[in-house]
């Protein structure tokens, strides 16, 4: 990935309603590929980090 921009950056600053509706699938859509598998993977985590496309919240 050498060159390339970061796939993800931190949040932070003060999100619209649409970055944190945006926000929320990408959690869920992570949540639901984490619980997909069977076991202990079945259980979702709900801890971690937010994340945005880099410029997501420029304005």
């Amino acid at each position: 990935m050498t060159g390339q921009e970061p796939l993800f950056s931190v949040v932070c600053g003060n999100p619209t309603a649409e970055e944190l509706a945006a926000v929320t699938v990408v959690l869920l859509a992570m949540t639901s590929v984490e619980s997909s598998g069977d076991g202990d993977r079945a259980r979702p985590s709900w801890s971690g980090t937010g994340y945005r496309p880099p410029g997501a919240w420029a304005h």
